[in-house]
């Protein structure tokens, strides 16, 4: 078992993505991306699913790293690929399963 097989379970929020015909990138490309953060980072970040219309919620695992560094790697990524900037938000799934009861 790994770090990674108990670490905590965290979503990123990608804004703008795929919208008003800028930054338009594909679900497959994301995976794509996201294999590639993860090989760099493996003992740190395992990304588990991609949901949403334009591709732009992102869950993953992490271990040993705050939830604003896999929003980070997340945006240098996306940087990379699209060649310009992109804001990723990050929370912990008990913070947004808090906010979504308290409705």
């Amino acid at each position: 078992m790994t770090m990674l097989d108990s670490g905590k379970i965290g979503i990123a929020f990608v804004k703008g993505l795929n919208m008003f015909g800028r930054k338009n990138i594909s679900s497959s490309q994301i995976r794509r991306l996201l294999k590639r953060v993860e090989f760099a980072h493996k003992a740190n970040v395992r990304f588990i699913g991609i949901y949403g219309k334009h591709s732009d919620i992102i869950m993953f695992k992490k271990a040993g790293v705050q939830y604003a560094t896999i929003g980070s790697w997340i945006e240098k990524a996306l940087k990379s690929e699209l060649g310009e900037d992109v804001c990723v938000t990050t929370r912990s799934l008990k913070v947004v399963k808090g906010v979504v009861s308290g409705i």
